[in-house]
């Protein structure tokens, strides 16, 4: 047996040397950014918190931008430098004393390694996962956490991982106790606090930055007037007055045992208990600002909610608003109108039938589509905020009520800062220029079925049914000839389901081979039809094909454009019906489910007549 005759002498002042691996570090720049800003000596707290959320040792005298430190000099705030590192392999030398305190901090910081290992994960996701986990990009991300973090309120401290519980939370409506587990949090109570936090510092710091007046000043705000809003609201040389889209919409919210509040937030226009907020877009899908939550009984429909906002003078909408800015809405802030006017304000609204009125005339339908023609971007808008951020499209939980327009704000403003505005297409600008052409145009084809009383669905025998070589000389179209001739788009996406819900019967006026009829159902009642008439020029393709076209419905007068009911009809005989599939709707949920009055396919009727 060997030993070794000379005793090990322990020196406390010698440092211990050994290799890990460390990052690429180049004197007098920064190791994360490698910019040559006013350094940092780290602390220890530091490098003991970037040794838990990357595995790198930093020795002693590592510099770094006081950017990349939390305020309280204990922690990095973790962005995307962390993915861009390269490391080697270096001779690290620690003291025995600096040993003790590593041996010490690893142990108390072992409880925050799981909740930073996932941090890690979710960090190191490609571009676009990460965009489908949180709802937005690395780098949006890295800014934001540059903006709200360090915020403290009340003893709490927000931190790249409170933002990251929050928009996981906003995106896929991840619950508490879900996030609870995935990241390790020791309770409940912490994931809210640090939602909380995130919360109060986006509301605090970026909200503001990116939604309201102060976000939006006048001359900035005119730039997102795009030519289309400019040529069918404003003069071509009018370039200092605003277009805003107004509109509201729902947020599902559970009973309340509140009695008072169980009636003033039952909608009887929904049928289901919800709270209201009103959005002000402009034309190019920026979101001016957001409003609410506001009840949704009969008191606060859409007009008391909007006069609301201009007395109360909310974010200072009413000090921004100049007299000849064009104000655009819908049907449901007709009341509201003369006080706009007061304002000198330009409303654009559809024209609003009075109830025992049947069909639109023809110049208010025109002007009516002037109207929906900028107004579905507040749509699109509304539309955006449930896709992007499904916490939106579902019923909020009882306990989230309460921070239901903080998180509606927090939404707006994240698809401001970090989404695309809706672009302006060279067709979009082609459709507005045609709609103001054909604005004053009167219906020819009806003037001329109501001068030969043809519009009287009793009178038959002046219409027989067509054969199907009748229709071989019927113009041919493109896609895109449909589109320029309907100045739509929504009414061509409802042909494939118009079509597929019924069998076309197409009658030929017996005088004048060139004008057809078609009965069409409707796709809200069972009871209810109309009549399309369509006149056109055989064999000539192409959008030129069709001289005149009126339907029965309320707005099948219209001359700019066209119902959908029309747009269906010439769908299927100028595109449809020469492609070898006609596209349709599915048919699964009617293969799937049984009807048991019988309509659609032959139902098995078990007879339930027991025999003696």
């Amino acid at each position: 047996e060997f030993r070794n005759p000379t005793p090990v002498v322990y020196d406390v002042n010698r440092d211990n040397m050994f290799t890990y691996r460390i990052p690429i570090i180049t004197a007098g720049k920064c190791f994360l950014c490698d910019r040559a800003n006013p350094l940092y000596a780290l602390p220890f707290k530091c490098r003991v918190d970037f040794f838990m959320k990357t595995g790198l040792f930093l020795p002693r005298q590592t510099n770094s931008c006081r950017a990349h430190i939390t305020r309280n000099e204990k922690e990095f705030v973790i962005d995307v430098h962390f993915l861009t590192l390269q490391s080697e392999m270096g001779i690290i030398l620690m003291s025995p004393l600096e040993t003790s305190d590593w041996f010490a901090a690893l142990r108390t910081a072992g409880g925050t390694m799981e909740k930073t290992a996932v941090q890690n994960r979710i960090l190191s996701l490609e571009d676009e996962d990460f965009r489908q986990v949180l709802g937005v990009r690395k780098e949006h991300f890295r800014d934001l956490c540059n903006v709200v973090c360090d915020f403290r309120q009340q003893r709490l401290t927000c931190k790249p991982i409170s933002v990251m519980l929050l928009l996981m939370k906003l995106r896929n409506c991840q619950f508490i106790l879900f996030l609870k587990s995935l990241f390790g949090f020791s309770s409940r109570r912490t994931v809210s606090s640090e939602i909380k936090i995130a919360r109060l510092s986006l509301m605090a710091r970026f909200v503001p930055l990116h939604l309201g007046p102060p976000a939006n000043p006048r001359p900035e705000a005119l730039g997102h007037v795009n030519d289309l809003a400019r040529q069918l609201h404003l003069s071509e040389n009018n370039h200092e007055n605003a277009v805003l889209i107004v509109d509201g919409t729902y947020v599902y919210i559970p009973k309340s045992g509140n009695f008072t509040v169980l009636k003033r937030s039952y909608s009887q226009h929904k049928g289901r208990h919800l709270l209201k907020m009103n959005m002000f877009v402009l034309p190019d899908g920026r979101i001016f600002d957001a409003h609410g939550p506001f009840f949704s009984d009969a008191k606060n429909n859409d007009a008391a909610t909007l006069r609301y906002e201009l007395q109360q003078n909310i974010s200072g909408i009413r000090n921004w608003l100049i007299p000849g800015d064009v104000v655009v809405v819908d049907r449901g802030y007709r009341d509201i109108v003369p006080y706009l006017q007061e304002l000198g304000l330009d409303v654009s609204i559809p024209f609003c039938a009075p109830r025992n009125q049947g069909q639109i005339p023809t110049q208010e339908a025109n002007d009516s589509r002037v109207t929906t023609k900028t107004r579905w971007v507040v749509e699109v808008r509304n539309g955006h905020i449930s896709q992007i951020f499904k916490y939106f499209g579902r019923q909020i939980h009882a306990q989230n009520v309460p921070f239901t327009g903080d998180y509606f704000k927090i939404c707006c403003a994240l698809i401001n800062a970090y989404y695309p505005t809706i672009a302006l297409t060279e067709r979009s600008l082609g459709m507005g220029v045609r709609i103001l052409e054909l604005r004053n145009s009167s219906n020819i084809l009806m003037e001329y079925l109501q001068t030969k009383d043809l519009l009287n669905p009793r009178i038959r025998r002046v219409w027989r049914d067509m054969a199907d070589e009748e229709l071989e000389d019927f113009p041919r179209m493109t896609e895109d000839e449909l589109h320029d001739l309907t100045l739509s788009v929504f009414q061509l996406k409802l042909a494939p389901s118009y079509t597929a819900a019924q069998d076309y019967v197409f009658q030929v006026y017996k005088e004048e081979s060139d004008l057809l009829r078609v009965k069409m159902n409707s796709r809200h009642s069972l009871s209810t039809f109309y009549y399309v008439f369509l006149r056109f020029r055989p064999n000539v393709n192409g959008s030129g094909g069709i001289s005149a076209w009126y339907c029965t419905c309320k707005g099948g007068s219209r001359t700019a454009g066209m119902c959908a009911h029309c747009a269906a009809i010439l769908w299927y005989l100028t595109f449809a019906r020469y492609e070898p599939v006609i596209p349709g709707p599915s048919n699964r949920i009617l293969e799937i489910a049984t009807d048991a009055a019988g309509r659609y396919g032959n139902v098995n009727v078990v007879n339930d007549n027991i025999a003696d």
